[in-house]
């Protein structure tokens, strides 16, 4: 009974044939081409008005935060589950970033705990849209109106994902993609930014292009940021404006083998689902994720036993970080630097539940995906009480 994972990044000779076409045409960065076919793709794709490309998700994230002023003596309310990037990027613009607790079920930030955490520092919230699912923007948007703050989506695992046939990126002030090799579109490295908002995508394009917009008929950057150069090269964008290409398919595909997959666990009482919020239309799967009901498995037995049988059969399980973002082993923040409420949730159910397949998997077959069905029945049950 082996199982299949694909190898990712897919490779594709309509991509190949780009990257050779815009090696012999000598035209390799700034507003080429290939990065305006990029931008005007992803724009349609997520349904923005405006897209602004860059060298990172973290890059996209810090630029958005920029163009929107907050500055030392700002808070920004974030998840306490994510990647580091979501806090240092808040850390970078001399803000605070203030952690709160998540949904149980969604594993993104808990419009509940947002309301508690806001104080008269508070300028913004980063949602992030995690794993397979999307934050529940219907309250968040609702609470940032409420007290007049700023939404940004962190979407980098959200390619492809829409909340109410709004693409992620686009249900809020702005939004920030990574391109990081393992993500749903990857070019190695890279990111980029959507919005619907004209002077967020100029100030934004400016910072970016070191005072230069294809969003302003004059170079004339803004005041109220101080431009940099973190441009992607037309390599990077002829790679993913091709990928623009198959990404609804894929995403298609995965969802498709994720229904499948949850369909053939529904009946295993020692696990559960990551759930996803109920605005979403359209759900994008970074990670198949699943939670341990600890009290149906054996007292004592680590998730990492569990991850471990997994691979030793082929299922390409991964422990989801396995902690908070406050105790990965990249973070480094002094106590001043960030504020932290109430964590639990986030902190049990990342040490202690979480287990994820890596995304390739979900673009084989539908028998390949009953064989990895049958695998992890058989690894869970070794383990029930």
């Amino acid at each position: 009974m082996k199982i299949y994972t694909p190898k990712w990044p897919k490779l594709h000779i309509t991509t190949f044939l780009k990257i050779v076409s815009t090696y012999l045409n000598g035209y390799w960065s700034w507003y080429g081409k290939n990065e305006i076919e990029l931008i005007n793709k992803f724009s349609k794709l997520q349904t923005s008005k405006y897209a602004i490309t860059t060298v990172s998700g973290t890059c996209a994230l810090e630029t958005i935060l920029s163009a929107l002023n907050i500055k030392k003596g700002d808070e920004v309310i974030v998840p306490a589950y994510t990647w580091i990037s979501t806090i240092t990027s808040v850390v970078r613009v001399g803000a605070t970033p203030v952690l709160v607790d998540i949904d149980p079920q969604t594993l993104c930030i808990s419009p509940q705990k947002i309301k508690e955490a806001i104080s008269d520092k508070t300028k913004a919230i980063i949602p992030v849209h995690l794993f397979s699912a999307m934050a529940d923007m219907d309250n968040i948007n609702k609470i940032a109106e409420e007290n007049n703050l700023i939404v940004i989506e962190d979407c980098a695992h959200a390619h492809g994902a829409s909340y109410r046939n709004k693409g992620a990126g686009s249900v809020s002030a702005a939004g920030a993609f990574s391109f990081q090799q393992s993500k749903l579109m990857c070019a190695g490295e890279g990111g980029i930014i959507t919005t619907n908002d004209i002077n967020i995508a100029r100030i934004c394009d400016s910072i970016v292009h070191i005072g230069w917009s294809i969003f302003n008929e004059k170079a004339n950057p803004p005041k109220n940021a101080i431009c940099t150069k973190t441009v992607l090269t037309e390599f990077q964008c002829a790679i993913l404006a091709d990928a623009c290409n198959y990404i609804e398919d894929e995403t298609k595909k995965r969802e498709s083998n994720a229904n499948y997959l949850e369909y053939l666990l529904k009946d295993v009482p020692q696990i559960r689902f990551q759930k996803t919020s109920e605005g979403t239309t359209r759900r994008s799967y970074y990670y198949f994720t699943f939670m341990l009901n600890l009290d149906k498995i054996k007292q004592g037995v680590s998730k990492y036993s569990i991850i471990e049988d997994l691979k030793k059969e082929g299922v390409p399980a991964d422990n989801g970080w396995g902690v908070p973002v406050y105790k990965h082993e990249h973070w480094n923040l002094t106590d001043d630097m960030f504020k932290k409420f109430d964590t639990e949730k986030a902190e049990n159910i990342s040490m202690n539940e979480v287990i994820c397949l890596l995304h390739p998997i979900l673009l084989t077959s539908k028998k390949n995906i009953f064989r990895t069905a049958e695998i992890i029945k058989k690894v869970i049950k070794k383990y029930q009480v």
